[in-house]
């Protein structure tokens, strides 16, 4: 219910569901671009990245389990 009235499926139109937004050619769009950015090397930048993040000492964290603390 939740895809039909989100408008996720555009060929689908159950009469038992009010249609409340038209997202599928939204989210087309949304993937389209993140493929372009992605083959343009564009995405992920350096903010989106996890790398060598710089904190002060005192904000260090401890271990979680997922990898060393630097």
């Amino acid at each position: 219910v939740c895809y039909d009235l989100l408008g996720l499926t555009p060929n689908m139109r159950p009469k038992f569901v009010k249609r409340y937004a038209s997202m599928f050619d939204e989210g087309k769009q949304a993937i389209a671009s993140y493929c372009s950015e992605v083959k343009q090397a564009v995405f992920p930048g350096e903010e989106h990245s996890f790398g060598n993040v710089q904190r002060p000492a005192e904000e260090a964290p401890t271990s979680n389990g997922y990898g060393p603390t630097h």
